[in-house]
């Protein structure tokens, strides 16, 4: 090799190494420079999304985006960033020398399910060691009754909804275990959005079913153990929901629907009915029988009582806010009419959820729902409203007020009247061979009962209820770090309940000495204080959740009642003061006091 190509060569190579040093140096100054990432993270809905997990992929190194979905985090400039939140999909982003990364996560519909709201939290259910069932309301607010707990039969399973009365607005019959509380009930205890309410089904006649966003039932002594005692019967769960980032929205929800019992075909008539005791009596008719044609009515008396009716809903929603505050404002108006004879359920409800984000780590938010129920009730029993005789007929006309025995019981129906009220024991003692009512207590008696008609006991009786129902709560959060922060609430709920019941004169058999009034009025306050501190930390293969706190309930109780009886008339349904027969008055107060605490690892 010539000298000079050997010197131009080792030059070369010198600088080649110099070169290949030089930017081997020069990467390792770009790999080892910290750069300050800062983003947002919204759902796919644009709804900002807030302690999502942010952390570098491969380390323990990571954060949590604040309320409104903000994070900031210090990495190398070809770092890969991990976003994960419970419900989306993971996304894996590089750095890339950017100081700015906004995220668009996207909902994970199988991990969606995993989420279940548990007491002072929420849990995946891959987690959960106990016993949860969970109901979103996708469709639930489109079916037409009156009541939300009405709409969850048949949609959880091990839980049993069973409605026993079928007047417009009854609570149901709810069972998830059995009796075992400290109250010696069997039902269930109701929390609504974190406040406990009771094990009183009634209340849930004040939601909206618009406004419920989720429904979870704890089954088991697992996934109820923070409630202590108190969840020995099960808990239902009702998350309601909230407002979101963006312009106000409006939206309206209505439906009509008609309401109505299947008819009976099975002897329809008297002449049917004459059949039918011809067919088992050797083709003949008997004396009770020849009676009953003769007087020629039939009343069909499940048609009478049960004569439907239809339901009626209307509601409104607004709801939007901006970065850091979010509202949602209902008006909900329903009308159900029920399938009994005078049966009525009307309730107005209005519900307010606020948010609102006071300084960068302290988080306001108040909620509040009043609502109003007028319950007109159907005031006796179904079989008692359905028992009497087919022949029976509702009132006396030209026809069959010839039939009635003005001699029996001393003349006590003596004056009866075309327009009365028809009883069946006053067509008793029919005397078949003569055609006339019979003087001697003797003839034919058809009576199976000698109560006043049903149709005077329904609609000569008024029973009502009213109840006035508020709940609120009011919280403050304080992100102490990121993964630690701190919860106070106060919030409970006032109910306030009148019931008046009336017996008019008309409504029994002995007339004006049984008719009677009665005013029932119960009161109770419920107050709830609760201070929390929850942790939740998520690092390599690792997560813990973590809650530990205090609670203070209070209950006050008040209940008077007052009854009248001998009223002459209808004219005047109150109590007066000669007529009173009865009434007292008592109160009582309770308290509890509770600390909880559980980890999750």
């Amino acid at each position: 090799m010539k000298p000079k190509l050997q010197t131009w060569l080792k030059c070369f190579t010198k600088m080649l190494v110099f070169t290949t040093a030089f930017v081997g140096l020069h990467t390792a100054t770009v790999n080892a420079q910290q750069i300050e990432v800062t983003g947002q993270i919204t759902s796919s809905e644009g709804d900002t999304l807030s302690g999502v997990t942010v952390r570098v992929q491969g380390t323990s190194r990571g954060t949590a985006t604040d309320l409104d979905g903000i994070y900031s985090i210090s990495v190398e400039s070809d770092a890969v960033l991990e976003f994960s939140y419970v419900g989306y999909i993971t996304q894996l982003v590089p750095v890339d020398r950017r100081e700015r990364i906004d995220i668009i996560l996207e909902e994970d519909v199988e991990a969606l399910d995993e989420l279940i709201v548990v007491g002072y939290g929420t849990i995946k259910r891959s987690n959960l060691t106990g016993s949860v069932s969970k109901v979103n309301n996708e469709r639930l607010d489109e079916i037409p009754l009156s009541r939300m707990d009405d709409a969850l039969v048949g949609q959880i399973a091990g839980v049993t909804i069973q409605q026993t009365n079928p007047a417009a607005g009854e609570a149901p019959s709810i069972r998830v275990r059995g009796q075992g509380s400290i109250s010696y009930d069997s039902n269930p205890l109701i929390v609504v959005d974190g406040i406990s309410v009771g094990f009183d089904s009634d209340f849930l006649s004040s939601l909206d079913m618009n406004d419920v966003e989720s429904i979870e039932v704890l089954k088991d002594a697992s996934s109820s153990a923070i409630y202590g005692s108190r969840g020995a019967n099960g808990i239902i769960m009702i998350t309601t929901k909230r407002g979101k980032e963006g312009p106000t929205q409006f939206s309206y929800n209505s439906y009509v629907g008609f309401k109505s019992v299947p008819e009976n075909d099975y002897l329809t008539s008297v002449d049917k009915w004459a059949e039918f005791v011809k067919a088992n009596n050797n083709g003949e008719l008997t004396d009770r029988m020849k009676y009953i044609q003769q007087i020629g009515s039939y009343t069909d008396w499940a048609e009478v009582m049960y004569d439907g009716g239809s339901i009626v809903s209307h509601s409104v929603t607004a709801k939007g806010g901006t970065r850091n505050t979010k509202f949602l404002a209902s008006l909900n108006f329903m009308n159900d009419e029920g399938v009994l004879l005078t049966d009525n359920y009307q309730k107005l409800n209005f519900r307010v959820n606020l948010t609102t984000k006071l300084r960068e780590k302290l988080e306001l938010g108040v909620r509040i729902n009043p609502s109003r129920t007028v319950q007109q009730r159907f005031p006796i029993g179904v079989h008692d409203a359905i028992r009497q005789h087919a022949w029976l007929p509702l009132y006396l006309n030209e026809n069959n007020i010839q039939y009635v025995n003005r001699f029996r019981e001393n003349g006590r129906w003596a004056d009866a009247e075309i327009g009365d009220y028809a009883m069946e024991r006053m067509f008793d003692d029919y005397d078949l061979v003569n055609g006339t009512p019979s003087s001697t207590n003797s003839g034919v008696d058809i009576s199976g009962t000698s109560n006043a008609s049903a149709l005077a006991k329904v609609l000569e009786r008024d029973e009502q209820k009213v109840e006035t129902k508020v709940y609120t709560k009011s919280y403050l959060r304080y992100d102490i770090t990121d993964e630690l922060r701190f919860r106070q609430t106060l919030g409970g709920d006032f109910r306030f309940t009148e019931n008046t019941d009336y017996e008019g004169v008309l409504s029994s058999r002995n007339g004006a000495a049984d008719s009677e009034s009665r005013t029932r009025g119960a009161t109770r306050w419920h107050y709830v204080a609760e201070s929390t501190l929850e942790y939740n930390n998520h690092f390599q293969d690792h997560t813990v959740d973590a809650v530990a706190g205090f609670g203070y309930e209070h209950w006050d109780y008040e209940n008077s009642s007052l009854t009248a009886v001998g009223f002459e008339n209808d004219l005047i349904q109150t109590v007066p003061e000669a007529n009173l027969a009865g009434g007292f008055t008592f109160a009582e107060e309770e308290a509890l006091v509770s600390f909880f605490s559980r980890v999750n690892y």
